[in-house]
């Protein structure tokens, strides 16, 4: 049997799972309205992170979207009791796009550009012991990771999972949602 132990939110109304529940029930929102943002001369509405924001959660040597992943899982695991370096856990990385911002930077790590670069930097930031897992199944990530967890889980090649699933605001996928 599989069980849930934990779990973090980090989004603009909100860095954990309970902040953004508080906001909610107070009838918070982070929507606010957008001009000539992501080269799109029209206004639009959305929720997105404030620089000031991910400057909160940043960590030098990582990429805005390494480091929003490694800083959501670290509340996670915070409230959950067990060892995340353990040889009994796996970690699941689940995301469409992760750092495809980089595409249009002259960004020196272009291996950064790569999802699997991504996870072994998160890998060697936690001290994994095991090779991480990364699904991306487009909109289907984060439920395809979360269904690979339960069955690795059930046929017990592990005793911990620890599934994140990560999309940084980008360029990219606004023009995708525009379409």
């Amino acid at each position: 049997m599989t069980y849930f132990l934990s779990d973090n939110i980090l989004s603009p109304l909100g860095k954990t799972s309970e902040e953004n529940y508080k906001n909610i029930k107070l009838y918070k929102s982070s929507l606010k309205q957008y001009n000539n943002i992501f080269d799109y001369s029209n206004s639009f509405t959305a929720s997105l992170f404030s620089q000031e924001d991910k400057n909160d959660f940043f960590i030098e040597g990582f990429t805005s979207f390494e480091s929003m992943v490694i800083y959501s899982v670290e509340q996670a695991i915070n409230k959950a009791n067990f060892d995340i370096k353990e040889e009994n856990v796996i970690f699941i990385l689940s995301s469409t796009k992760g750092n495809i911002n980089l595409l249009n930077t002259k960004n020196e790590d272009t291996k950064a550009i790569y999802l699997s670069s991504s996870v072994d930097k998160i890998a060697k930031y936690f001290h994994l012991k095991n090779s991480p897992i990364v699904v991306c199944n487009a909109c289907t990530s984060g439920a395809s990771a979360i269904i690979l967890a339960h069955r690795l889980l059930e046929k017990e090649k592990y005793d911990y999972a620890v599934v994140c699933g990560a999309e940084e605001q980008s360029k990219f996928i606004f023009s995708g949602f525009q379409s």
